[in-house]
């Protein structure tokens, strides 16, 4: 009621409707600390994900440099977001017929579909726990894969072929005028 009775006089100041400024007083709380722990965390966290070769930049524009095409990204998303979508409900249909056979008959058949659902739902559990488990361990394996130095291990590789192709170079080269 206050806080409805605060906002209602911020719309007369002519502050617009939209816009909610929410002011905390709270002494002994420095907030120029908790900033500057907050931008040691940011600092600290972009050296760690740098170290791994993430690019935080190109994902903040939404440029994802990966080991993995961004479309698995989104497929692996989708399906964690689907994985517990599993489940039955009772579905009886209105037949014509006779009202009193009707209703009876409507009766027998919702308490089959009822027992029916019962034990499918019981399975689909299972089967959500089973998508659950899925989802997470492929979360896991593309991360893994996604963590390990794979670019500049690449590189060295290519450096060192680079220069042993240098050296067998130089190596025939010295053999050919020692030959001659």
């Amino acid at each position: 009621m206050a806080d409805r009775t605060h906002r209602e006089g911020m719309r007369d100041m002519g502050e617009p409707e939209d816009e909610t400024t929410i002011e905390i007083e709270t002494p002994g709380v420095d907030a120029d600390a908790i900033m500057k722990q907050i931008r040691e965390n940011l600092r600290s966290r972009r050296e760690e994900a740098e170290a791994c070769s993430f690019d935080l930049n190109g994902l903040a524009v939404g440029r994802y440099r990966g080991r993995f095409a961004p479309d698995l990204h989104r497929s692996l998303r989708q399906l964690s977001l689907s994985s517990s979508r599993v489940g039955v409900s009772v579905s009886v249909s209105d037949e014509g017929g006779v009202p009193i056979i009707s209703s009876l008959s409507r009766r027998l058949r919702r308490a089959f579909h009822q027992l029916v659902v019962f034990y499918v739902n019981k399975l689909a559990v299972q089967q959500d726990h089973h998508n659950r488990q899925v989802v997470r361990v492929l979360t896991e394996l593309m991360q893994a894969l996604e963590g390990e130095p794979y670019v500049e291990h690449l590189k060295t590789l290519q450096d060192d072929m680079e220069a042993l192709r240098s050296e067998v170079t130089r190596l025939t080269a010295q053999a050919e005028t020692d030959d001659g």
